[in-house]
């Protein structure tokens, strides 16, 4: 005859061993969900980042656009005194003028706008059709750019500022990129 106590103790795990197993199981799981809700995060910051940071060089790209534009103006036509900084930055009333921060409509030919006297700018819109951020058609992004002009040394150069702010979760996230401009119509041909 089989002894029954031997013939119970070989068969199966028991309770604990079970429980411990189901442990193991579940802290592997949790620790796999954990890495990957932490990289998703991560990548997400990523793409924010270099979102944040392509509108803030595209705002200092418009702007030497506009330098450029009056230099260009000025050696087409040496009749005209235009200067450097005509329509952005030139004079006190200006958009972009010193001490102010403004927006600038890249896509289009509308001139550069104050932002309010607090000086916050509206938030950036992405057009969903064609991903582009604009300030006038689409839905509002999370992405919000400033620009500031500031005199560097003396009247032949200029500093520009462009901060791009974004809410990321419940943190406020931001990044500044700088860069100055020399006013080239001083240069004399060769």
């Amino acid at each position: 005859m089989i002894n029954m106590k031997t013939h119970l103790s070989q068969s199966g795990f028991t309770i604990v061993e079970a429980l411990v197993a189901i442990a193991i199981l579940l802290l592997s799981i949790t620790s796999a969900f954990s890495i990957a809700q932490s990289s998703l995060q991560s990548s997400n910051l990523v793409k924010n980042r270099t979102t944040a940071y392509f509108l803030a060089q595209e705002g200092v790209e418009y702007i030497r656009h506009l330098r450029d534009n009056n230099g260009l103006s000025m050696l087409d036509d040496q009749t005209k005194n235009i200067h450097w900084l005509q329509g952005f930055a030139a004079e006190v009333n200006d958009p972009c003028a010193f001490g102010k921060a403004c927006i600038v409509y890249i896509t289009g030919q509308t001139p550069p706008k104050e932002c309010n006297k607090n000086g916050v700018c509206p938030n950036l819109k992405i057009y969903s059709p064609t991903n582009v951020f604009n300030y006038t058609q689409g839905d509002e992004s999370k992405f919000n750019r400033r620009i500031n002009i500031s005199e560097a040394l003396g009247h032949h150069e200029i500093k520009v500022t462009v901060t791009v702010t974004w809410a990321q979760g419940s943190i406020q996230r931001s990044l500044e990129v700088s860069e100055n401009l020399f006013n080239w119509q001083q240069l004399q041909p060769l």
